[in-house]
């Protein structure tokens, strides 16, 4: 017996429960790194592509009008302004794609700098949110979002510089350029 007349049961139950939920808890805060760390990984990765498939779209295209040029036909060569008009599509999807690469890095520097703006107490949850760290929180999404639009937005230019390539090679084979 303890001193309140019980056998000490109820309290070891309570804090079984509360450890059984301090763990749930950890597991749960770890999964949640984990998966923002993943979401990072991927966007890096998915923006280091915009750039690639842009640029290599650029060389592809830059060797096909080299090719042109050199089987000296005078009509191609005449044409240069209309064969090069794609590679502007190109330029900005690279453009666009390093955008979003300093948007993303942004936006997670900005989320760190908004928990480190935090407030730390001495009750749960042990952190309290300023209004210094919402400001920059909001600011944070709002760059995401903006990294994420420039982002879509230069796999579209990518898929018109395609669509304006197949112009050019179209009117080629008409030969109306």
């Amino acid at each position: 017996m303890t001193e309140n007349g019980t056998d000490g049961t109820h309290e070891r139950w309570q804090y079984e429960q509360k450890r059984a939920a301090e763990r749930a808890h950890d597991k749960h805060t770890d999964f949640l790194f984990r998966m923002n760390e993943a979401a990072n990984i991927a966007a890096n990765n998915g923006l280091r592509a915009l750039i690639i498939i842009n640029g290599g779209a650029v060389i592809a295209f830059l060797a096909f009008i080299g090719h042109l040029i050199a089987i000296e036909d005078r009509e191609y060569v005449n044409s240069l302004d209309a064969l090069s008009s794609p590679l502007i599509y190109f330029a900005w999807g690279i453009a666009l794609g390093a955008i979003a690469m300093v948007g993303a890095y942004l936006a997670t520097y900005l989320t760190a700098f908004s928990a480190h703006l935090e407030e730390y107490i001495y009750e749960h949850p042990y952190t309290r949110s300023t209004g210094k760290s919402k400001c920059v929180g909001s600011i944070a999404s709002a760059v995401q979002i903006i990294a994420l639009i420039v982002a879509i937005s230069s796999l579209v230019i990518f898929v018109l510089g395609i669509y304006e390539i197949r112009e050019v090679i179209v009117c080629l084979a008409a030969r109306c350029l």
